[in-house]
């Protein structure tokens, strides 16, 4: 049975085949054609093959008696190496001529698999040769090893001939002794069990030659061409097609791997999954389609004007859906203000910060939203006015209070309250970490505010957010599909719970078609903007 993490990762994988689809077809489809050229271009080869008999299992041996199913395999690969060395190579050249050797591209002896024969195999530039060349070392090797064994077996023979002659040289000089003792002697009954002797010995020794004769034969009979090479109808090489397919098929195997290596080293979230493969992971409240129209660069759409978006589009109803998760957990918590942050810049915070707020006031919850990154605010372009002339910082400085600093943005029939970061700062975080700062929060909240929303500074390159993490409730991370490594969200998960402040979760913002899998089933149609002329009021149509 297929568990749950099994089909998961199954999932992940037919996705990303699909994804990088192009990266397997693209360099198949290139090394198949270049492959299908180049060999296209290569000059044709014939292939001739000749069998050679080198054990003869049903003669055994006329010395022994038997050679052994051991011995006749171990007899087989010692020919193979005696048919491949330099002198039969050399004989064999010499047999089929110059004009013939000068054409062979190459000749192979093996062993054929379960048998006592050995494979001679010639290439060559032309279908004549290819067949001469294998047929020309094939009987090359057959005449010279079957002549080296003939005349081992020979000598052996001659040997013992000459012995057998020695004894009956003996056997000749005995019976004239006999003549010249007396029949009924001693003497004489003592040569001629002499003589018996040495005839048995003769005659055994003239029978081992003659066994020997016969095993030459038997064994130089043995050695023998059983298939020679005919004239090959065709070439075997080149094989365009082949030879593209089989490219093709090893660069797509190769391309497969190359994705899923770089897939496994690459660490950056693209998915709800991947989070959850994290130790610990908070929960994922929020997936945000990409809002960045076709032709428009990443960093314009963050802080476009235009990005806050309207009622009825596609984003709308993942920030409503964002809007329910986190105001229930609200609710339930006893949270009054959420801190909106990420683990590097652009990821979407702010974007995040400013939408979660106009749905939150759509659904007629009272909501104040502060600009609380000092460093780098990105709020007021949203809502088209420039944030950094009075703002946050200068209440927190003691040179502005909180009337005078909060602006009312109109939000179809209701408003919300926006605190804008005011002029940069020297120490951010010194004032965001302030008991002034959590008396702003406070009196937003004494002001009618259901909930305040607070846009920070990212966790990872300062120190800003873990600072004022200590005046609100809860915290909020964005995380930008594609962007953001997951070893980033780990620290700043970290970070974050090391101020004992609770993560409400985290909102994966930025994800595109290309990660339809992780099931946010929204279409990505065109969103319409709604803002009105400048000014301190702005009005968001419904």
């Amino acid at each position: 049975m297929t568990t749950p993490d099994q089909s998961s990762d199954l999932r992940h994988a037919l996705h990303l085949l699909r994804r990088r689809l192009a990266w397997i077809i693209v360099p198949a489809v290139i090394a198949g054609g270049a492959t299908y050229g180049l060999s296209s271009l290569r000059q044709e080869e014939y292939r001739a093959t000749a069998d050679i008999r080198v054990v003869d299992p049903a003669a055994g041996s006329a010395i022994t008696g038997g050679s052994g199913a051991v011995s006749a395999q171990r007899e087989v690969s010692t020919q193979v190496e005696v048919a491949g060395s330099p002198p039969i190579r050399a004989a064999a050249d010499e047999r089929m001529g110059p004009a013939t050797a000068s054409q062979v591209t190459g000749i192979e002896v093996a062993v054929v698999e379960d048998s006592d024969l050995i494979r001679v195999t010639a290439t060559a530039t032309t279908a004549e040769s290819a067949a001469t060349a294998a047929n020309a070392l094939a009987e090359t090797f057959t005449t010279t090893r079957a002549a080296e064994i003939a005349a081992g077996y020979t000598a052996t023979a001659e040997e013992y001939r000459i012995k057998a002659a020695e004894l009956q040289e003996q056997v000749d000089l005995t019976t004239l002794a006999l003549v010249d003792v007396p029949p009924d002697s001693a003497e004489a009954d003592r040569l001629r069990d002499d003589r018996n002797e040495l005839e048995d010995q003769a005659r055994e020794f003239a029978g081992s030659a003659r066994e020997y004769e016969v095993e030459a034969a038997l064994r130089s009979a043995a050695i023998s061409v059983v298939n020679p090479a005919t004239v090959p109808t065709g070439p075997f090489a080149p094989a365009p097609l082949r030879d593209a397919v089989l490219a093709a098929f090893l660069t797509a195997i190769a391309a497969i791997a190359v994705v899923f290596l770089a897939d496994r080293l690459d660490q950056r979230v693209r998915s709800s999954e991947d989070l959850e493969r994290m130790d610990d992971p908070p929960p994922v409240v929020g997936l945000i389609p990409d809002l960045q129209p076709k032709g428009r660069s990443r960093r314009r759409s963050l802080t476009d004007p235009d990005a806050i978006v309207t009622a009825g589009s596609p984003q709308a109803e993942a920030f409503r859906k964002l809007r329910s998760s986190v105001w229930l957990q609200a609710l339930r918590s006893d949270v009054s203000s959420v801190l909106v942050t990420s683990a590097q810049p652009s990821e979407g915070k702010s974007l995040v910060s400013a939408n979660l707020a106009v749905s939150l006031a759509l659904s007629g919850v009272r909501v104040a939203l502060i600009s609380a990154d000092l460093r780098a605010p990105r709020v007021g372009t949203y809502f088209q006015f420039d944030e950094t002339e009075l703002g946050l910082s200068d209440v927190l400085a003691g040179t502005a209070d909180m009337q005078s600093v909060t602006r009312t943005i109109s939000v179809g029939d209701t408003t919300l309250s926006l605190v804008p970061a005011g002029p940069a700062p020297f120490d951010p975080g010194m004032l965001l970490g302030s008991s002034v700062m959590r008396d702003v929060v406070t009196a937003l909240e004494a002001s009618g505010a259901e909930l305040v929303v607070l846009d920070s500074a990212p966790v990872g390159p300062v120190g800003d957010t873990v600072d004022l993490a200590r005046n609100v409730d809860a915290a909020l991370l964005v995380v930008r599909s594609r962007v953001a490594r997951v070893d980033q969200v780990e620290h700043a998960v970290d970070d974050l719970r090391g101020t004992q402040t609770p993560i409400l979760g985290i909102v994966l913002n930025a994800v595109s078609d290309a990660d339809d899998r992780y099931g946010y089933g929204y279409g990505y149609g065109r969103y319409g903007y709604g803002y009105g002329a400048s000014g301190p009021t702005r009005t968001v149509e419904t």
